[in-house]
């Protein structure tokens, strides 16, 4: 059977986490994980925070774009957008999924999106799970995850394992179990 491949993401602005994935009818593996961070401009610049803002989501865009050349994924696995308080983070978080929804589009990949309890569930089996039980319960279930995380910054592992830990949840998708029955035909 050929592997699925997909890549899953923790959507943000300054941590944007991923994991390319490859699906198999037994435990998924990692290819490959990261995170795209990007920084504010330094307030000497007088930069305004607008233009700053679509700087910093091309940058993500156009990682998002190798990522998906490179590694040509059949499908994108993410955390559903939660609503933060904070006006300005919802704005940037809405960011982060418009760059997505236009690589998406550019690629005609199709969006798994799961909430944050779904997958706190599929992998920790508690919808108000820790961090620390997201990363356990995903290095249990997907081989490989812990050596590509590992090359990540320590207090930024979690947006890797978020990233990863949404495509184990999205296995049970319409979306992904009609493109495994595929990829098994062939």
């Amino acid at each position: 059977m050929k592997a699925l491949r997909v890549i899953g993401i923790d959507p943000g602005f300054a941590n944007f986490g991923w994991a390319v994935v490859d699906l198999f009818d037994v435990q998924p593996r990692a290819v490959l994980a990261g995170l795209i961070s990007t920084e504010k401009a330094d307030k000497k610049q007088n930069t305004y925070a607008a233009h700053d803002n679509v700087r910093r989501a091309r940058e993500i865009a156009a990682l998002l774009r190798e990522l998906i050349e490179a590694f040509t994924p059949l499908a994108l696995c993410l955390e559903a957008m939660s609503f933060p308080r904070s006006s300005s983070v919802a704005a940037k978080m809405a960011m982060s999924w418009g760059v997505i929804a236009a690589q998406a589009e550019r690629f005609s990949l199709p969006i798994v999106s799961i909430s944050p309890q779904a997958i706190k569930l599929a992998v920790a089996s508690n919808k108000s799970a820790s961090k620390e039980d997201v990363a356990r319960g995903v290095a249990a279930r997907m081989s490989g995850i812990d050596v590509e995380v590992a090359r990540v910054p320590r207090g930024k592992r979690e947006h890797c394992y978020d990233a990863a830990a949404s495509v184990l949840a999205a296995r049970d998708s319409d979306v992904l179990r009609t493109l495994l029955q595929t990829c098994r035909r062939d």
